[in-house]
């Protein structure tokens, strides 16, 4: 389904007016507080040097020489990350300026209309629209009074192995599974699927518990309100509606994290290597908000976007009364706490928003703090812990020699003050640059000064 041709036009004027192909000797970065996402830890004034789409040098600053004709980018008092990776996201037309303006230059799309996506992203890598690098999970879900509206079904075995076919032929890299499969065509797209070598992620389908989808072949697990019904669910639950939000904000709160039920599923995942994928930014409003507003702590990031977007961040899908909202926002702290507890039990946790793109990843980074995880653990899961959920660890999620020339400029200290991913100065994309400024004015985000620091009611 290619998009209309005033929109390609706009997209290719918007890419040739920002973005800036630096000379063919290389860009230098210098004085710059490079962060070394392998040690959580910064390489202070220092300089990385970039020729074409790949990281050719990086050493201190003052021994490492520039070559001769490359421009010349200081960058004392600011950082410079390796570009974000969102693992949870679904591109739209208005997407991939969004995830270059906050730094984002890789994403895992986990589900969308394949026609669309695959003419977006072939105008990412062209270079004629803005946009990250995406990788492409093919999404297949059930049909039933609950499924979403997808193109690609399976009802039957023979369907579920023509699906994951038809994803292998289009050249996707990975599968998911959506919350109205039957639960017994689970190990049949998880075969297929592992037999072409593509992963399989998604959704705990509805009749069925999250340990029972990790044994039937899934490598990951999404949301983790889903993650939190492994004990609070049983195979006669029916999770393909709002009853995985309910349930899990009802009784969340009366899980112990500290039963051997717990400790008996976290020793499956960990043995499993099953990556989980939090997606807290876009569970947020849900579990601590109120229809109508912005949920706390989510207005410097919603407060800048254009009203229509913001609009839809203060909508919610599940009516919960006002008595109830304490015990809904005691489940919430314990799904940050299972998060918390998953990553230190050593099973793999990816950073997704599956929410506005870009702005939402950073708000996801600040939630991932609440539930305690140190700031430069958090950059690290971001960058290199994502590629390597990926399996592209020797290609992007750090700067090193060698590596696509993804990178971010932060103006500021997100170690030190996490919400200073915010600051994003600059973005490059496999060696072209794009200023981050006119990127989000383009798009209709406010300056972060415009931010408000309270809640507002949209009525």
């Amino acid at each position: 389904m290619p998009a209309p041709r005033p929109i390609v036009d706009r997209d290719r004027a918007l890419f040739d007016r920002h973005a800036h192909h630096p000379p063919a000797a290389g860009l230098a970065y210098t004085h710059a507080r490079v962060f070394d996402a392998n040690a959580a830890a910064w390489l202070s004034d220092h300089t990385v040097i970039v020729r074409g789409d790949i990281i050719t040098a990086i050493g201190p600053s003052s021994a490492l020489p520039i070559p001769a004709g490359a421009e010349v980018i200081n960058l004392t008092g600011k950082s410079l990350l390796p570009g974000l990776i969102d693992m949870h996201s679904h591109l739209n037309p208005a997407s991939g300026m969004l995830h270059i303006a906050s730094g984002v230059t890789t994403i895992r799309d986990l589900g969308n209309d394949e026609d669309f996506l695959d003419h977006l992203v072939a105008r990412f890598d062209a270079g004629t629209a803005i946009g990250p690098h995406v990788i492409r999970f093919g999404r297949i879900e059930g049909r039933g009074p609950n499924a979403i509206a997808a193109k690609v079904t399976a009802t039957t075995p023979a369907e579920a192995i023509a699906a994951v076919v038809g994803f292998a032929r289009r050249g996707y890299d990975g599968i998911k599974i959506y919350g109205s499969v039957d639960p017994a065509l689970v190990p049949v797209i998880a075969r297929e699927a592992h037999a072409r070598g593509l992963p399989v992620t998604g959704h705990v389908p509805a009749f069925m518990r999250a340990d029972q989808a990790v044994l039937a072949g899934f490598d990951g697990l999404e949301h983790i309100n889903l993650v939190l019904l492994q004990f609070l669910a049983t195979v006669h639950t029916d999770t393909s509606d709002t009853t995985r939000f309910t349930l899990a904000g009802e009784r969340g709160a009366t899980v112990d994290l500290d039963t051997p039920q717990v400790r008996d599923f976290i020793a499956l995942l960990r043995a499993r290597r099953i990556v989980v994928t939090p997606t807290f930014a876009v569970m947020e409003r849900l579990f601590t908000g109120a229809p109508g507003t912005i949920a706390p702590g989510q207005e410097p990031t919603v407060g800048r976007m254009p009203p229509a977007l913001a609009l839809m961040h203060t909508r919610h899908r599940i009516t919960v009364r006002d008595a109830d909202r304490p015990r809904y926002r005691a489940a919430w702290k314990r799904m940050l706490e299972l998060a918390k507890r998953l990553f230190d039990e050593g099973v793999p946790i990816a950073i997704g928003s599956d929410s506005t793109a870009g702005l939402m990843l950073q708000r996801e980074l600040e939630l991932f703090a609440e539930a305690g995880f140190p700031n430069a653990t958090i950059l690290s899961l971001a960058t290199l812990g994502n590629a390597r959920a990926l399996g592209r660890e020797q290609s992007i999620g750090s700067i090193a020699v060698g590596k696509r020339a993804d990178l971010v400029v932060i103006d500021g200290d997100p170690v030190a003050d996490l919400t200073a991913i915010r600051r994003v100065v600059s973005t490059m994309r496999a060696g072209v640059v794009f200023p981050s400024a006119p990127l989000y004015a383009a798009a209709g985000v406010a300056p972060l000064s415009q931010a408000p620091r309270a809640s507002r009611r949209h009525e």
